[in-house]
């Protein structure tokens, strides 16, 4: 054999040894990867299946929300006197509602209501043409990350 075919035989050993030896470092030490999430498994042993069964229903208990308010409202120019929205006192947490018009522009925003309490009469803050209109309410927890929930609303302006 010459020795320019020792050399590149050297070569590809040499690379070959060293691609061998990374493998061996990548499996023994496998690199620690931060993805960023924060899930992890969790362990059996730490709860019973009983026990998570018992905080889910806990979380869902905590959500869930009992609201009455009007259908309807109508309006002697910008005010209403037979609207209402009740926080039931059995829900959890104060609520507050938004009122919008047909085109989901904001008409009215209201302060929290506690639980117990009911919201009675309205004036809007945006005037509304006379005739009818088919707005939505939105209502929800008034506490932050809640999810509110928009239901059909007919307004009447005379």
């Amino acid at each position: 054999m010459n020795d320019d075919k020792k050399k590149i035989l050297v070569i590809i050993l040499s690379v070959l040894i060293i691609l061998g030896m990374i493998a061996v470092c990548v499996l023994v030490y496998p690199p620690d990867i931060d993805d960023g999430s924060s899930l992890h498994v969790i362990d059996e042993v730490d709860y019973s299946h009983e026990e998570i069964q018992r905080q889910l229903n806990e979380e869902v208990a905590d959500s869930m929300i009992n609201i009455q308010y009007s259908l309807y409202a109508t309006f002697n120019d910008h005010k209403s006197n037979d609207f209402f929205v009740r926080n039931i006192k059995t829900n959890h947490h104060p609520i507050t509602f938004k009122l919008y018009d047909e085109n989901n522009e904001l008409i009215y925003e209201s302060d929290k209501i506690d639980l117990g309490y009911e919201f009675k009469g309205l004036s809007l803050d945006k005037e509304l043409a006379k005739g009818e209109h088919e707005g939505t309410i939105q209502i929800g927890y008034a506490s932050s990350g809640n999810v509110s929930s928009a239901f059909p609303i007919y307004l009447t302006v005379y």
